[in-house]
C-alpha cells in the first residue's frame, strides 16, 4: 500500500500483480491510503460502545455501587477505545 500517492506503480511478485487497496486493517488498527485517521478514529469507538453496550446489565443494577462500575468502564471500556493510539 503506498500513502497518498494518485497513482503508484504496479508491484508484481512472481507471477501476481498485487491489489492496491483503500485502507486494510494492521493489528487492530485501520491504515487509510489517505493518512487520515477518521476510519480507525470510527472503528475504535465502535469498539468501545459495543463493550459499553455488552455491560448494560451492570450499569442498570441497583446492587453495584458506582465506584465498582466506573473501576469497569476505566478497565474495559477505555482501553477498547484507546487500544494501541499514538495519541
Amino acid at each position: 500500500m503506498s500513502v497518498a500517492l494518485e497513482q503508484s506503480p504496479p508491484v508484481t511478485v512472481g507471477q501476481q500483480t498485487l491489489e492496491y487497496v483503500d485502507n486494510f486493517l494492521y493489528l487492530g488498527s485501520y491504515i487509510p491510503r489517505t493518512g487520515d485517521a477518521e476510519v480507525d478514529t470510527r472503528a475504535r469507538l465502535g469498539k468501545a460502545a459495543s463493550v459499553f453496550q455488552r455491560l448494560r446489565q451492570i450499569w442498570n443494577s441497583q446492587t453495584i455501587n458506582t465506584s465498582t462500575k466506573l473501576h469497569l468502564y476505566k478497565s474495559t471500556v477505555m482501553p477498547a477505545a484507546i487500544y494501541a493510539a499514538d495519541t
